[in-house]
């Protein structure tokens, strides 16, 4: 029988806290299937799960599942020891802010820990109606890639302005 996608979400996001390895794996991956935010703050922690493969699909999940909340802990994933981690926490939080800063997880580790500070430098420095302001501009750009970009990210943390963009 077919489980209705609502209940199934549930399911996985309880799968998550009380899984082996490989079903947290398969909850994470599934959980992007269905893009529900709902899931965000159960995968925020599976970024620090003890295996580096749901830390890596959880940081991944939220570039489809996460929120406005999800951005802080994806920041301070980009720190992790493990720079497949890092990496797709700034993957992630590009998706979600649309915006980019220049970040190699498998560079020095000092370096890498530069670059993080500039991503919290940007993000102490602005707020989300500016973010949202931003990208409700890139809705009028002629490149469409820019489009789909910017209607993404508002998609997962747009407020009133953004849905009004949007529709």
């Amino acid at each position: 029988s077919q489980t209705h996608g609502g209940q199934e979400v549930l399911d996985l996001i309880e799968e998550l806290r009380s899984g082996d390895g490989a079903q947290r794996i398969s909850a994470v991956q599934r959980l992007s299937i269905f893009r529900a935010t709902v899931a965000a703050s159960a995968l925020a922690e599976r970024l620090r799960d003890r295996s580096l493969e749901v830390r890596v699909a959880a940081a991944i999940s939220l570039a489809a599942c996460g929120s406005r909340e999800s951005v802080k802990p994806l920041l301070a994933a980009l720190t992790s020891r493990e720079p497949l981690v890092a990496q797709a926490a700034a993957i992630a939080i590009e998706n979600l802010t649309g915006h980019a800063e220049p970040f190699d997880a498998f560079t020095t580790r000092s370096e890498r820990q530069r670059q993080a500070s500039r991503w919290r430098q940007w993000f102490a420095e602005t707020n989300w109606e500016k973010i949202e302001a931003e990208l409700v501009q890139r809705l009028q750009s002629s490149d469409r890639d820019v489009v789909r970009r910017a209607a993404v990210s508002l998609g997962h943390t747009g407020g009133d302005t953004a849905r009004d963009a949007l529709r």
